[in-house]
């Protein structure tokens, strides 16, 4: 039966956590919640979809951008297991992973209804069509990190949580898993449209939260400039022999 997912959720919106708001304040790299004003502005109450593997900062990242844009905030994930009562892992077990996936793409059309939100999609969302059409009633950002950077935001209890890695035994192993996973998916995960790397380029290193999510700010900013600036030129585009 139809279950209306958000409705029962709709007011829950996690406290996002001030000191990174702060901390990307003080990065040195250009007023943080300035940008995010811009960003604000130039958005429209367009809507951004957030989607990436397990462990990519999906929610946390999510959090931090509703606070500085005023958008509300839904994961995708936990609406689920709100409405449902009961862990993702759960719901994959009992009613198996294509029943699993039917419950996303409702929760992810009656999410594309919402303008003026933030919302962090399960890092298998990507593999249905349908999903997309729902997610490019917004912009799509992919936060694209090595398979490295997301096992070590993985472990334990956060481990145990995901269905598809209870097969997996070490931190090799666990690495490996990911590393497929990713490689099945990433021509998925480049179909969106700003991509963010989760690492520093000579380094490797995992950038800090606060710093990823002030350049999916810019990078979402630099979109909307050029796709307004193909528009200006199309509309300027004269086809010759037809000027008078």
């Amino acid at each position: 039966s139809h279950r209306n997912y958000i409705s029962l959720v709709a007011a829950d919106r996690t406290t996002s956590p001030r000191s990174l708001i702060a901390s990307a304040q003080a990065t040195g790299q250009g007023d943080f919640q300035n940008k995010a004003d811009e960003l604000k502005k130039a958005l429209g109450g367009t809507s951004l979809y957030l989607v990436g593997m397990m462990g990519s900062g999906k929610s946390t990242i999510g959090n931090i951008l509703s606070q500085a844009l005023s958008y509300r905030f839904f994961d995708v994930d936990d609406l689920i297991e709100k409405s449902f009562n009961a862990p993702v892992k759960q719901l994959f077990e009992e009613q198996g992973e294509d029943a699993f996936r039917d419950i996303e793409t409702s929760v992810m059309q009656e999410l594309s209804q919402y303008t003026r939100s933030i919302v962090s999609t399960g890092g298998g969302a990507v593999l249905r069509r349908a999903n997309w059409g729902q997610m490019h009633h917004g912009i799509v950002v992919f936060l694209n990190g090595t398979a490295g950077t997301l096992a070590s935001r993985i472990c334990g209890a956060q481990k145990e949580k995901r269905p598809l890695l209870k097969d997996v035994g070490d931190e090799q192993g666990l690495v490996d898993k990911l590393d497929a996973m990713l490689s099945d998916r990433i021509n998925l995960y480049r179909e969106a449209d700003v991509e963010v790397v989760l690492e520093e380029s000579n380094s490797g290193e995992a950038l800090p939260t606060e710093q990823v999510t002030l350049l999916v700010i810019e990078k979402v900013l630099e979109k909307i400039e050029s796709k307004q600036k193909e528009v200006e030129e199309r509309k300027n585009f004269k086809v010759e022999g037809l000027e008078s």
